[in-house]
């Protein structure tokens, strides 16, 4: 054998040993049903969390028709809240309490009023999504037929894309409010690292029957100190003082969500 073809020989040996070598070396994608039990257990223990929501076309509160959504969530079941809601064309805020087993509602231009059992309003209460038994750490790995759908940022963490799908009851449950009229199809970023979910984006029926609707929330501000207090009420005869918004400009609350309420001296 000539020289040459000894070293042509050598060479196909040393490509063929790295092409043999290769397939182990390969990454396996996650396991996509690894990646919602992960994830649901790691949620198990978040505290609290900075929340935002966008919601599609048509979901409406007290006849208005919400636009968005921000806050800050705590454990076990605090919240506020501010919801832009749409009347026309102008863009006005809904301020929503949760705290302590109450909920309370300040509609524009009203004052703080609290909710009872019975007052046949139906808001949703983002809080529920911390919820060990019916918000995002019990729901997350009963997603069926789960998907790996690749590897992506969201807010600069690295994530991995599960899309899934949900039944009607259990997104009821996690986002508080009316069950969609059918399964949900979801899509969850959970951290790579810390199997954290940063976003959950739920497309369904939440209206009625063939019309999907998609709702967008997003997760940042982990397990950063959050304080929720009951809102001052007005009391029997008092003139209601102004809620925040003036039409035909985006309304700024009068204290951060999350924040200490202000006495009603100070504008409460």
């Amino acid at each position: 054998m000539s020289r040459a073809w000894r070293i042509c020989l050598a060479a196909l040996l040393l490509v063929s040993a790295a092409c043999s070598a290769n397939p182990a070396e390969v990454v396996k994608p996650p396991d996509a049903k690894q990646v919602l039990q992960e994830a649901g257990s790691a949620m198990a223990g978040l505290q609290s969390a900075a929340i935002s929501a966008k919601f599609g076309s048509g979901i409406t509160l007290q006849g208005l028709e919400l636009v968005s959504a921000s806050g800050h969530i705590s454990r076990p079941s605090n919240s506020d809240v501010v919801v832009k809601v749409k009347r026309g064309d102008y863009l006005l805020d809904v301020r929503l309490v949760t705290t302590g087993g109450r909920a309370y509602i300040r509609l524009p231009f009203a004052s703080f009023t609290e909710l009872s059992g019975n007052s046949g309003v139906s808001i949703p209460d983002l809080a529920q999504v911390l919820d060990s038994s019916h918000g995002l750490p019990a729901v997350l790995p009963r997603g069926r037929q789960p998907k790996y759908a690749g590897a992506e940022q969201v807010k600069g963490v690295d994530c991995n894309h599960v899309d899934t799908t949900y039944s009607a009851v259990d997104i009821g449950q996690t986002l508080g409010g009316q069950a969609p009229a059918s399964d949900v199809k979801a899509s969850i970023w959970a951290g790579k690292q810390d199997h954290l979910v940063r976003r959950v984006k739920l497309s369904g029926d939440f209206l009625q029957s063939a019309k999907p609707v998609d709702v967008d929330l997003t997760l940042t501000e982990l397990n950063q100190p959050v304080t929720v207090t009951p809102p001052a009420l007005p009391t029997p005869g008092s003139q209601p003082s102004p809620g925040p918004g003036t039409p035909g400009t985006p309304a700024t609350p009068a204290v951060p969500p999350g924040q200490p309420h202000p006495s009603p001296a100070a504008g409460g």
